[in-house]
């Protein structure tokens, strides 16, 4: 059992959303299926390294993260462990629509952000950041406190 298995149990997660494009490592999801209850979400999420220019890498980004916010928006889900394969771009994309768009931040906070955490700027990713727009469904009753909206 790698070493971080345990830390991660004793967090008591109860969802863990995987941004990605490479297959997760067999031994991670027997541990998730078979050691904990916590509910596991791969959503595919191309880097967005290069501009996107395929109508599906744009479809398949925005469905991903449209599903993220909503299982952000739910406190039941809570706590949650965001992930991507190194943390950097794709989670720092997510958490950067998260403050735009259910925190209320201004860019040039979540750009700040994002660049401290990213080891430099993507333009693409401060570009999706900035220009997208999702419609979310928010229930009053299960938002977290954090939410703004």
């Amino acid at each position: 059992m790698p070493i971080n298995y345990p830390f991660l149990k004793q967090l008591r997660l109860k969802t863990i959303i995987y941004l990605g494009d490479l297959e997760i490592m067999n031994n991670y999801l027997d541990w998730i299926k078979n050691d904990t209850e916590i509910r596991f979400y791969n959503l595919l999420f191309e880097s967005s390294q290069e501009p996107f220019n395929k109508p599906d890498d744009i479809q398949q980004a925005t469905q991903s993260l449209t599903f993220a916010l909503q299982l952000i928006l739910n406190k039941e889900n809570y706590p949650i462990l965001i992930h991507s394969n190194k943390g950097k771009h794709r989670t720092g994309v997510l958490i950067g629509i998260m403050r735009k768009v259910l925190q209320g931040w201004c860019l040039s906070g979540i750009f700040e952000e994002y660049e401290k955490f990213a080891m430099g700027k993507s333009e693409y990713d401060l570009e999706l950041i900035e220009l997208w727009q999702p419609e979310l469904y928010i229930d009053d009753a299960n938002k977290p406190d954090f939410v703004r909206i």
